[in-house]
């Protein structure tokens, strides 16, 4: 009889398991089950249809396998078994077992009382004794649309989660980003009466230096005088006579720079203002690598060609901020390199048909390819956490399409970044003649 029931049921069953996998994973099936007859027919079933099984013959067995690093995805459990019963077995799934495991109870009894227990225990379903063809699939096809279910969640809520924390993290960013414009919009506002302040004190320095220069001859020929007649200290005299040139004109290019850095100040105070002007290209560059010398002085050489061309329509402020971005990122690229090799900033401004070109290119690491295309998005930055916020770019491109221009950018076949600006020469908002659509 047991061979004819084994048959009965394999004739009936083969076309209507449901297929051993969901979302492309196969599915694990235990079976815990000290009948023999009951363990084959579901193991043969499964098996056809490509489920992985694990069978044993003992609760404690089942238990072990449940909490596994690798728990199964269903688990048919016999009532009544050596060791742990499948009823004490559904207890350890619901309180220990973190993986979702559908459990289904198999047993002979059929009494309510007997089926609500198993309920609150944690099963989700029965099967009963002797097992029936119809039976066992609609529990396997209960069973994998649970599965498929249950793992299509589990996916959406890790998408959850994942940009739960990236939102966390942008929030993070963009409240550091608003203290740091706080900071700036401050900085602007204090930088122009610092700039007033300290140009009063420089006025009379650079006045002291000019009467001293204007005297210098006089004095160098009073020293002079001395050292012939053999009065005062010979040796004090004649290094006083060596380095006074050399002290006046170091002041004076002191005096200069200090003048420039003030000018920066004075039109980084003023950044705010969206006002275009005709300005020369050339004194933007200028101003960025001022500007931006504090950054690059130590540890990188700057080289400049650029042609004085015609003033054209700009923000000056604007295409300021631009280069010094520009040159702050390749400083940045190139600070802890180890390989020996000097590192160099080229910045060059030349015409280029309707356009002035600007280009910052530097002999760097580069760009990764398969990041290129996302350097101009909003906050994605190839610096450390913590050292930027990926803005910089994201404004250079803003800045310059307002401008009616292009940026783009280009690993350099010698190795290095290069970053090129092209301005229209013409205005771009007024160089369509709407006469020439008509």
């Amino acid at each position: 009889m047991e061979l004819d029931y084994e048959k009965t049921f394999f004739e009936g069953s083969k076309e209507s398991i449901p297929p051993g996998k969901v979302c492309d994973r196969p599915v694990v099936v235990l079976i815990a089950d000290d009948d023999p007859v009951s363990r084959r027919i579901l193991s043969r079933s499964l098996h056809q249809a490509e489920y992985e099984v694990v069978t044993v013959t003992d609760g404690n067995d089942a238990r072990d396998i449940l909490l596994s690093e690798r728990p199964p995805d269903i688990a048919l459990l016999d009532w009544v078994m050596p060791g742990k019963s499948g009823t004490e077995l559904c207890r350890i799934i619901a309180n220990e077992v973190s993986h979702f495991v559908y459990t289904v109870l198999i047993t002979a009894k059929a009494d309510s009382n007997d089926l609500i227990e198993g309920l609150q225990s944690g099963a989700h379903e029965f099967l009963t004794k002797p097992i029936n063809v119809a039976e066992f699939n609609v529990r396997m096809s209960a069973a994998v649309r649970f599965l498929k279910y249950e793992r299509e969640l589990l996916k959406k809520n890790r998408e959850i989660a994942r940009y739960a924390h990236i939102m966390e993290e942008l929030a993070n960013t963009r409240a550091k980003q608003l203290v740091h414009a706080e900071r700036l919009a401050t900085l602007g506002m204090l930088s122009a009466g610092i700039g007033h302040e300290i140009k009063n004190p420089v006025a009379y320095v650079s006045g002291n230096i000019q009467i001293l220069n204007r005297y210098k001859t006089e004095i160098l020929a009073a020293i002079n005088y001395s050292l012939e007649s053999g009065n005062g200290n010979a040796s004090r005299l004649k290094l006083i006579q060596d380095n006074l040139p050399e002290i006046l004109n170091a002041a004076k290019e002191g005096l200069t720079r200090i003048t420039s850095i003030l000018s920066g100040l004075s039109k980084f105070a003023h950044r705010g203002n969206s006002t275009r002007v005709h300005a020369p290209i050339e004194q933007c560059i200028s101003d960025a690598i001022e500007l931006s010398r504090n950054k690059w002085k130590y540890h990188v050489t700057v080289n400049t060609d650029c042609d004085e061309l015609p003033a054209i329509e700009v923000n000056p402020q604007e295409i300021t901020q631009v280069v010094v971005n520009l040159m702050v990122n390749a400083s940045d690229a190139m600070r802890d390199r180890d390989d020996g090799i000097d590192s160099i900033i080229d910045v060059s401004l030349k015409p280029n048909g309707q356009y002035q070109r600007i280009v910052v290119a530097d002999n760097g690491p580069g760009i990764p390819d398969e990041m290129s295309d996302r350097i101009w998005n909003p906050f994605f930055t190839t610096k450390p956490s913590g050292e930027g916020t990926g803005l910089g770019l994201a404004i250079c491109s803003g800045i310059v399409e307002e401008h009616g221009g292009e940026i783009f950018f280009k690993n350099l076949p010698t190795g290095g970044a290069c970053f090129v600006i092209d301005l229209p020469v013409i205005d771009f908002r007024v160089s369509l003649n709407p006469a020439t659509f008509i």
